[in-house]
């Protein structure tokens, strides 16, 4: 399928569902919940995984282990060194962390790379069983996200316009040889002159995947169950809004798109035709979008934008399940993080990475609120994470 039609077929067919190291320890906070927090708290313990990226210091380019228990976050495990770990990502069954390294070169060739880290023991201590390349001129690759089965990889790789589709082998390590999926395109700001893949999103059954490109204004439907994947349908939002980070709703009905040159969050039907696709859009009033998370039940939509003075601003936004309209609930400023870089939900928090380091927000599940922001890790540089369970 070409890509005329692609974009007819689309107008026709559904949407379908588918900083430097520093010797001592990290600084840790602890999360003290109020009375009506408590008890509210998860039980299990967790490890989360920051990667931290510094251009400037190739030495602090690296991935830290958290062991989160009872609302404490502390450094368990020596940091583990990793060019540039711009995404991470856990695999859904095994302890298996991947990583993509927004580099431009790997093996003297004009190409990203991602790798796959066995996570051993409870302090999350991580050791490298695979790093492949991405295809040809797909360089910085900035997301990834692993199959619901443990099947497949997708990377999306800003440098090069392309999604790149690797096999999983039975132990998580990535298999050789990645399936390129090329995009063209522009936008009409000065940041769009070419196609930019930023987030890869799997649906539930992981027979497609979508795939939101900053540089042509589009969210991308990707259909993997065939021998050849491919992009077989495309929405427009709105021209020079540059989105971004996306989510899908756990009824697979909507997805949320989170946009940065024109900082806004559009409603997107995963089955609807071409002039009902939208299903709401509002504006974040800041100067640059971010990030954007669901609570568990996927009544409540957090967006993670950054103001004019600089600050992360979460707004708190209420979905309806069956119209995808969305209502501003309350906004909530921190200054605390610097620029958000990453909003993900673990249990009962919304966690939030960026520029100053990681804070983490109760989220109170009845009503979808959030307590104030708590700094949980002290440290610059933070643009990844991935939590795994343990």
């Amino acid at each position: 399928m070409n890509m005329k039609d692609a974009k007819n077929v689309w107008s026709r067919r559904t949407f379908l569902s588918a900083a430097a190291l520093s010797g001592a320890a990290a600084a840790t906070s602890r999360l003290m919940p109020s009375k009506s927090e408590q008890g509210r708290i998860s039980s299990g313990d967790s490890i989360a995984f920051v990667g931290y990226s510094n251009s400037v210091k190739p030495d602090a380019q690296r991935i830290e282990s958290y062991r989160i228990q009872n609302g404490t976050w502390a450094r368990s495990a020596n940091a583990f060194f990793a060019d540039k770990p711009h995404a991470l990502a856990m695999h859904p069954t095994l302890p298996v962390l991947y990583v993509a390294h927004s580099t431009d070169l790997y093996g003297n060739l004009p190409r990203g790379s991602v790798s796959a880290l066995r996570v051993d023991g409870a302090a999350g201590v991580l050791k490298q069983i695979s790093r492949e390349g991405l295809a040809l001129s797909a360089t910085k690759p900035g997301h990834l996200a692993v199959s619901p089965d443990g099947s497949k990889l997708l990377v999306s790789a800003t440098g090069g316009g392309a999604y790149n589709l690797f096999s999983l082998a039975s132990d998580g390590s990535i298999l050789p040889t990645a399936y390129p999926i090329k995009e063209t395109g522009s936008g009409p700001h000065p940041l769009q002159t070419a196609s930019q893949p930023h987030t890869v999103r799997f649906n539930r059954d992981g027979s497609a995947a979508y795939g939101s490109d900053f540089g042509t204004d589009h969210v991308a439907q990707i259909r993997l169950s065939s021998a050849a994947p491919a992009v077989v349908n495309r929405i427009a939002l709105m021209s020079g809004s540059g989105p971004a980070d996306m989510v899908i709703h756990p009824s697979g009905k909507f997805l949320i798109v989170s946009s940065k040159l024109k900082p806004r969050l559009s409603v997107v039907r995963t089955e609807a035709d071409q002039q009902q696709a939208i299903a709401d859009q509002v504006g974040l009033d800041t100067v640059y979008g971010g990030q954007v998370a669901l609570n568990r039940s996927g009544s409540r939509v957090y967006a993670a934008s950054m103001d004019s003075a600089g600050n992360a601003v979460v707004a708190t936004f209420a979905l309806s399940s069956t119209s995808g309209k969305l209502v501003l609930l309350r906004k909530q400023k921190t200054g605390l993080v610097g620029r958000a870089m990453q909003l993900v939900q673990h249990d009962d928090h919304l966690i939030l990475t960026g520029s100053s380091g990681v804070v983490s927000m109760a989220v109170y599940e009845k009503n979808g609120q959030l307590d104030e922001a708590k700094l949980v890790v002290n440290q610059p540089g933070a643009v990844s994470i991935a939590i795994h369970k343990i």
